[in-house]
């Protein structure tokens, strides 16, 4: 049978016979006090379940006191919206933030705004294990299964280990469109002496022995004097300023 506690001739708490509490109003705790769950046995769970007389439900917000605004809202997709920021970890020990994914399907980090959901994304695609960075809507850099990187790439296969290029939403020289690479050094006190190296690519790599890596060819730009490109086969200059 069932046990009713009633308030003013209404029942404002009743008891079951399989003992189901149901409350009328609201439960308040108190100051500095807690509501707590035990789960029956070591292993099982513990749940809060919210719904209507059919079992399904609606949305559940989270408020604080009488703001109206929700500062947590779950829906019926199980999707969570934070009204503010997200903060995980207290600063005393390492952190770990999981995303997971079936096998074939894409893992994303969505950046929206009021017209746009996912106006910047970050996207890893399970299937041939790439990550993908979009801005504008456009994808402009991706990093492949082997490290390979490519920006302006587009979705194709990347062939080499670093790749470049114009168009597919990335800009390139405003007059002709073709990729260009900046290298800026700052130091002014010594870039603009005359003789001074401005900047260079060098490449290196290890002998057949596995000896420790040596510059085998290089590109330096030399203030106020050629350019020079510097193979393993000699040297050769070229564009004097």
């Amino acid at each position: 049978s069932n046990i009713g506690i009633a308030s003013n001739g209404t029942v404002a708490l009743n008891i079951d016979a399989s003992q189901n509490a149901t409350f009328a109003g609201n439960i308040n705790t108190g100051a500095a006090k807690y509501l707590r769950f035990n789960p029956a046995a070591s292993g099982s769970d513990a749940a809060i379940l919210f719904g209507n007389t059919s079992g399904t439900g609606g949305s559940l917000k989270f408020k604080r006191n009488s703001d109206s605004a929700a500062i947590l809202t779950l829906d019926g997709d199980k999707n969570a919206t934070f009204a503010g920021n997200v903060t995980v970890g207290d600063n005393t020990t390492n952190v770990d933030l999981y995303l997971k994914g079936g096998t074939d399907s894409n893992t994303s980090i969505n950046f929206g705004d009021p017209s746009d959901n996912n106006v910047g994304q970050i996207i890893y695609r399970h299937a041939n294990n790439s990550m993908s960075f979009d801005t504008n809507d456009i994808e402009k850099m991706r990093i492949d299964s082997s490290g390979r990187v490519g920006i302006g790439t587009g979705t194709g296969t990347l062939d080499e280990i670093f790749e470049i290029k114009a168009g597919n939403g990335v800009g390139g020289d405003p007059a002709t469109n073709a990729p260009v690479m900046k290298i800026t050094n700052n130091t002014t006190s010594s870039s603009w002496v005359s003789g001074n190296k401005i900047g260079g690519i060098e490449y290196w790599t290890r002998d057949p022995s596995g000896n420790a890596p040596y510059v085998t060819s290089f590109i330096n730009s030399i203030n106020d004097t050629s350019s020079t490109a510097v193979l393993p086969s000699g040297a050769l200059s070229f564009g004097t300023a």
